[in-house]
């Protein structure tokens, strides 16, 4: 993501590019928006791409896996 730069404009940015080159409402272009699972992104996919695939990128997703497995093991050896 841009430093300094609020997520909306972002999306909105996106947006314009994309209806530049063709991929509107009723087009036979798929856009495809891959996000690291932000839940603010998630919001303006929606808002601004309502006819989109949204995708969170494998970084994150093992990320995310990662650390549920640590808190998992971590709290099963406070049980055991």
């Amino acid at each position: 993501m841009f430093p300094n730069v609020p997520k909306r404009h972002v999306a909105v940015v996106a947006r314009r590019k994309t209806g530049k080159v063709g991929s509107k409402k009723g087009s036979d272009r798929v856009v495809q928006i891959v996000t690291d699972g932000d839940n603010d992104l998630a919001n303006y996919v929606v808002q601004f791409f309502p006819y989109t695939l949204d995708n969170i990128d494998m970084f994150h997703i093992n990320e995310y896996l990662v650390m549920k497995n640590r808190w998992m093991l971590f709290h099963s050896n406070l049980v055991a």
